[in-house]
C-alpha cells in the first residue's frame, strides 16, 4: 500500500501547487453523477499519469544488504548491514 499512499500524497501536493488544474479536476468530478464515471474521468487519469511521471512510485527507495565491509568516505558500513538508498537523493 505504500506506493499507492506515496502516489496519492504526491498527487495532492501537485494539485495544491497547481490550483488551475485542481479546479479543472474538481469541476470534472463534480459534473459526474456516478462514482464509476468519476473513476473513469480522463482528467483524473491525466492527473495520476502526470503524478507518476514526476514521482515514479516504485523508485522511492531501495534497501540493500551489504555483503562485505564497505567504506563510504570516512564511514565504514559493516558486512550484514542494511542500507536504504533514497532515489530522491541520487
Amino acid at each position: 500500500y505504500e506506493t499507492t499512499a506515496n502516489t496519492l500524497t504526491f498527487a495532492l501536493l501537485e494539485l495544491a501547487q497547481h490550483p488551475i488544474e485542481q479546479k479543472r479536476l474538481y469541476d470534472d468530478l463534480v459534473a459526474q453523477s456516478k462514482v464509476c464515471a468519476r473513476l473513469q474521468s480522463t482528467v483524473l487519469q491525466s492527473v495520476i499519469n502526470e503524478t507518476l511521471r514526476l514521482h515514479p512510485a516504485p523508485a522511492v527507495a531501495s534497501i540493500r544488504k551489504v555483503d562485505k565491509d564497505f567504506r563510504a568516505g570516512s564511514c565504514i558500513i559493516p558486512k550484514g548491514s542494511s542500507v536504504c538508498i533514497s532515489s530522491f537523493l541520487i
